[in-house]
């Protein structure tokens, strides 16, 4: 009896020894990035554990190399925009990676040079210790809202008792052509906008915002249209996004209302829908008659006036 029990203590002993000192499973993503929408990557890339753009996976966290890309800098690093949840510069976290990218924009920017390019570092590759190599595997969620916005790689895997570990990495993509801006205000002049050759025309709030240097991302802006007299709503293709106005809309001054959905601002103008394409006459064919006949133009024949999308007689 007393060798059983000291059999058991034994027993129990070595597998609460196995269990307090067996490896937890470790994975750690590689680190987060920001690149510029014009920057050139496969997308089918992402998915890919060896391909080293944005960083690969190491059994061995000694391994992991420095994770950098060749893009330019750009103010749109440092600044917020909730259109695409794109935090911007965070003063009481500077080691994200959007804290990192305004950074790099600070120290490297060139204004004589806007479109050069750098190595930025990011981070390091990621690791995984006590996980079956074959069970990892990432799955991609692309949340960017017109290509911009972060794009996100979880990466998966389980140890040999089956425990699932993850982590992820997040690719900002951010566009340097345009900024967020809250605070936006509508163009104080009248505004003249021209009808297209078909007679229609798509407005956009970028043509109606005053802006010098910095152009603003538009399209979160919630544009309206109506008639300056009647307060009438106008939008002639309600199934199109944007503003449609058409020739039935020519010479009509329009008040424009700019909304920002996300803080509540708002601004408007006014606008004239003009017409500059000239017109083309179509005249009757050519015909002979003799001296007898009439030949005013109710019998020869009438010539018809092409007013682009109008016909007029």
């Amino acid at each position: 009896m007393l060798k059983f029990r000291t059999f058991l203590i034994f027993g129990l002993w070595v597998l609460g020894n196995q269990a307090l000192h067996a490896q937890s499973p470790v994975l750690v993503a590689p680190a987060d990035v920001v690149v510029s929408k014009g920057f050139s990557f496969d997308f089918s890339n992402l998915l890919d554990r060896t391909d080293t753009l944005f960083g690969v996976l190491h059994d061995d966290q000694n391994n992991r190399a420095n994770l950098a890309t060749r893009d330019l800098v750009c103010i749109a690093y440092c600044l917020p925009n909730p259109y695409t949840k794109y935090p911007g510069l965070d003063t009481n976290f500077l080691s994200t990676a959007p804290s990192i990218a305004c950074d790099w924009f600070s120290q490297l920017y060139d204004i004589t040079n806007p479109d050069d390019v750098y190595t930025l570092s990011w981070g390091l590759d990621g690791y995984y210790e006590a996980l079956d190599s074959d069970s990892i595997k990432i799955r991609i969620s692309d949340q960017r809202v017109n290509g911009r916005g972060p794009i996100l790689r979880i990466f998966e895997g389980f140890d040999s008792t089956g425990l699932v570990v993850s982590d992820i990495q997040t690719i900002w993509v951010v566009d340097c052509e345009c900024v967020y801006d809250p605070e936006f205000d509508c163009k104080d002049v009248e505004v003249n906008l021209y009808l297209n050759p078909d007679c229609t025309l798509t407005i956009l709030p970028e043509w109606l915002l005053d802006f010098s240097a910095l152009k603003p991302c538009n399209e979160y802006l919630n544009l309206e249209l109506r008639d300056w007299i009647t307060n009438q709503k106008i939008d002639r293709q309600v199934n199109l996004d944007g503003a449609q106005v058409d020739y039935r809309d020519k010479g009509r001054t329009i008040k424009f209302i700019l909304t920002d959905p996300f803080s509540g601002n708002q601004c408007f103008g006014k606008m004239i829908l003009l017409d500059t394409v000239a017109p083309i006459l179509h005249c009757p064919a050519d015909t002979i008659v003799s001296c007898s006949v009439e030949t005013r133009p109710y019998k020869l024949g009438m010539a018809i006036v092409d007013e682009n999308s109008l016909i007029i007689y």
